[in-house]
C-alpha cells in the first residue's frame, strides 16, 4: 500500500511544508507497520526488570511458579514504574492492533 502511493503520487507536490509532514507522518506508520510483529515482544523486555528475567519467565512455561525459593518476577519486585506501565501499554496496543488487522483480513 505504501508503495502504490508513493509511485501514484506525483513528484512535484513534494515542494511544500505540509507534505514534508504528510510524508514523515506516513514513514512513521509504515516503519511502525513494518515492525509490528516484533514490537510488542521488543518493548516488553524492555518494561521487565532485565531482558534475561524477560527471557527466563517467557521460555519457563509457568513451571518456576510451583518452587517459591526459585521464583522471581519479570517486572521486579516492586511495583512498576510509569515507564514500565507505558511500555507494556504500548506493546498491549499494538499486539492487539495487529490482531484486529489480520482478524478483519
Amino acid at each position: 500500500l505504501a508503495w502504490l502511493w508513493d509511485s501514484a503520487r506525483r513528484k512535484e507536490e513534494c515542494g511544500d511544508a505540509a507534505s514534508k509532514v504528510r510524508e514523515a507522518a506516513w514513514g512513521t506508520v509504515t516503519l511502525v507497520r513494518d515492525f509490528n510483529q516484533i514490537l510488542p515482544a521488543c518493548l516488553t523486555v524492555l518494561a521487565a526488570a532485565s531482558p534475561g528475567v524477560a527471557l527466563t519467565a517467557g521460555c519457563s512455561l509457568g513451571l518456576t511458579d510451583l518452587d517459591p525459593a526459585v521464583r522471581t518476577h519479570w517486572l521486579g519486585q516492586n511495583e512498576i514504574t510509569g515507564t514500565q506501565r507505558l511500555l507494556l501499554l504500548i506493546a498491549l496496543a499494538v499486539w492487539r492492533a495487529e490482531k484486529l488487522e489480520s482478524l478483519a483480513q
